[in-house]
């Protein structure tokens, strides 16, 4: 089969199209997600030890939603319990409020708050995070409220062992 110049250069264009839309999902999909495999108890029992995530680094922050953060030089998997202008009550029963409301966690929770008995407000640009696991967890109590800037992305896929 031979080409005359003019489907030649169809061709060309066709297959320049198809290799350039490639790469350009490829650069996409490798700038949004971020793939991540933890260890640690910490997200216990939702998120095992060993545990592959995908992390989406454009997805819109929500409440329960499960991050990815830095925190000082490490990097933590924690769910977000408080956003900006939230106000937390942990109660000595155990219990926690958001903005007045009784908390209903539509997720497995171990151990306790050990009786935070306090309010928290959260400003403009910061988050609260606890782990699922809250006897074995280095968060928020211990370091405080997270601002935005250290939230690296939402985990919208997790593979457990």
């Amino acid at each position: 089969m031979k080409l005359n110049k003019k489907d030649l250069i169809i061709l060309i264009i066709t297959i320049s199209i198809i290799v350039i839309g490639y790469f350009s999902v490829k650069c996409y999909l490798n700038y949004r997600y971020n793939y991540y495999i933890i260890s640690g108890d910490s997200m216990n029992p939702n998120i095992k030890s060993g545990a592959e995530l995908r992390v989406d680094k454009l997805k819109k922050i929500k409440r329960y939603d499960i991050v990815i953060l830095e925190v000082g030089n490490s990097i933590l998997v924690k769910r977000i319990i408080g956003l900006p202008s939230d106000k937390l009550n942990f109660t000595s029963d155990d219990q926690l409020f958001i903005n007045g409301d009784k908390a209903n966690y539509p997720f497995e929770i171990i151990g306790t708050t050990r009786n935070i008995d306090e309010e928290i407000y959260l400003d403009y640009q910061f988050y609260y995070v606890l782990g699922d696991n809250r006897d074995n967890a280095y968060d928020s109590r211990s370091f405080g409220k997270v601002s935005k800037s250290q939230i690296i992305g939402v985990v919208v896929d997790v593979n457990n062992p």
